[in-house]
């Protein structure tokens, strides 16, 4: 196991950012969500060896958790370390304080950008509140996340 742990929010961080109304937040929905950009896969695989990455996000439907192992199987993406469902984005920056991690990506605006340490903005073009903060640590695609942690 890595010295450092990093949290990732799923859907608009890992995944597309696409809105998924009400009616269409199923699994099979969030299944067919493509990853959030093409190098993805290949940024998400390369920090598994370096840190231990834990899957954050607020689904909680039934199976939940099943659903996003079986999207990290379709895209040929390794295993995090963990995946903890049901976390709404107000309880994130406690989630990161008690696991101690180093890092916190998500795309909801209204998590809380840096009361403990580096909560990272992932940049969703198709979330106009995303597009209205202006944050000093806002990220653009997921080359800006390798550049910044990948050694």
């Amino acid at each position: 196991m890595a010295d450092q742990k990093l949290l990732f929010d799923m859907d608009g961080t890992i995944t597309d950012g696409r809105y998924l109304s009400v009616e269409d937040r199923e699994l099979h929905d969030y299944y067919a969500l493509p990853t959030y950009d093409d190098i993805t896969r290949d940024v998400w695989n390369k920090l598994q060896d370096q840190y231990d990455c834990y899957i954050v996000t607020a689904r909680s439907m039934p199976r939940a958790r099943q659903g996003v192992e079986e999207w990290l199987e379709k895209e040929f993406m390794d295993w995090p370390a963990g995946i903890i469902v049901g976390i709404e984005p107000h309880v994130r920056p406690y989630l990161y304080h008690d696991l101690q991690a180093s890092a916190l990506f998500d795309d909801n605006p209204a998590v809380p950008l840096d009361p403990w340490g580096n909560f990272y903005l992932m940049n969703n073009p198709y979330w106009e509140a995303n597009q209205k903060v202006e944050a000093s640590l806002k990220i653009h695609n997921w080359k800006e996340i390798g550049d910044l942690l990948l050694k």
